[in-house]
């Protein structure tokens, strides 16, 4: 069968869908994987064929907050330039199926628009309505982003516009996750919220897909051997703040027969923070899936992905959430009693002793990120996202034209 597999240029959406990607061309697939030229590289290692898309998506400032409908107005406008450059070359290819990105609808309009069965790729929590309509306080922290905001006329003039030229009906939460038939979560039924809220027949969780290969900086684990270590990230777009590191910095300096590892991505001067000592180690790049195994405690901004190889290794998180579907993990992961949701971009250095402290003393939140690793072990995995895509496509084949 021949697969389209549309995404955004996001480490953070790319990553978890390679090993599925992997196992679909192993199974006799062709997979056309769309997305933009920086992950090039790693997409055609999956053994997918890479196409690049022929408008620019501009990457989310981390300096500026985006509120709930800029948000749905940028990933509205997202689909629409896409929609109006390659629908032709989409429509011509002799596509069986369509596997598209929660945030990015255009993949459910095309599924849609040539009678084809779609897939969405979930990278996150999986979302419904009846959750929205479900009083907590995940969905009351979802609801809030949206309220009395003025923005509202761009997302509906572009809601307008793709809906009468594709002759579809779009509502919100189309483009936050592209709800279809079939919707892959790269987690575990036991780490989603709201479980019950779910329609479980369309809804399949097939654990956090994690053989990747990792782009490595030279590093020596061995000097992580007999001693407490403590990793310290805030992933590939929300790490441009000095001041987070140094405070994690000041927080540990003088703990003994302990090792930090900061990992700080590439525009953070070095010369604004301490040079490596025995007991501090900076890198630009840290390849994590390989470290993890060593760490006692991972202090993160609560991305899915980062929470999720915390979890599979055991490891129990500190989490300060730098946008609010970071919290909406942090507060599962609280609520699991695996780490600590410290509420807030940044914290003082005393602060962050006291709470990683609490953590390193209590054998209870890495009994509990056990919990959750055990369930990743449980889900359906790669070769369980292939056979699920297989029966649904083979059952709809006939019904979608």
């Amino acid at each position: 069968m021949k697969g389209l597999f549309l995404n955004l240029p996001m480490t953070g959406h790319i990553n978890p869908t390679l090993d599925l990607v992997q196992a679909l061309v192993k199974s006799g697939d062709e997979i056309h994987y769309w997305c933009g030229k920086d992950f090039q590289n790693s997409i055609e290692a999956s053994g997918a064929a890479f196409f690049s898309y022929s408008i620019e998506i501009e990457a989310i400032d981390p300096r500026k907050k985006m509120s709930g409908v800029e948000y749905l107005t940028y990933l509205s406008d997202i689909s629409l330039r896409l929609l109006q450059k390659h629908i032709k070359e989409w429509s011509e290819a002799g596509y069986d199926y369509v596997i598209t990105d929660s945030c990015l609808v255009v993949g459910k309009i095309i599924a849609e628009y040539l009678g084809i069965p779609g897939v969405t790729s979930t990278t996150t929590f999986s979302f419904s309505e009846k959750m929205l309509r479900t009083p907590s306080a995940i969905s009351s922290a979802i609801l809030s982003l949206f309220v009395q905001h003025r923005k509202w006329a761009d997302w509906r003039r572009l809601r307008k516009k793709i809906s009468s030229d594709y002759q579809v009906k779009l509502e919100m939460l189309d483009v936050f996750t592209s709800p279809q038939d079939l919707n892959l979560t790269y987690t575990s039924s036991y780490f989603q919220p709201m479980l019950k809220t779910l329609d479980l027949k369309k809804n399949k969780f097939i654990g956090p897909l994690l053989k990747r290969q990792e782009a490595k900086e030279s590093m020596d684990l061995d000097v992580l051997a007999k001693k407490t270590v403590i990793y310290i990230s805030l992933g590939t777009v929300y790490n441009l703040k000095p001041e987070f590191f140094l405070n994690c910095i000041k927080a540990y300096e003088a703990r003994k027969n302990t090792v930090l590892l900061l990992s700080i991505g590439q525009h953070i001067p070095r010369s604004s923070l301490p040079e490596d000592s025995e007991s501090l180690r900076i890198y630009r790049v840290i390849p994590q899936l390989a470290v993890l195994p060593f760490v006692d405690l991972f202090i993160c901004h609560g991305g899915m992905n980062s929470v999720n190889e915390a979890m599979y290794h055991k490891v129990p998180v500190m989490i300060f959430p730098q946008q609010d579907e970071q919290m909406l993990v942090a507060k599962r992961v609280a609520a699991l009693g695996a780490g600590i949701n410290m509420g807030r971009p940044i914290a003082e250095p005393t602060d962050i002793r006291r709470s990683g402290d609490r953590i390193l003393s209590s054998a209870k939140y890495q009994e509990n990120a056990a919990k959750i690793a055990e369930s990743f072990n449980g889900a359906e995995g790669a070769a369980g996202g292939v056979n699920l895509i297989h029966q649904y496509v083979k059952s709809n084949a006939f019904s979608c034209h």
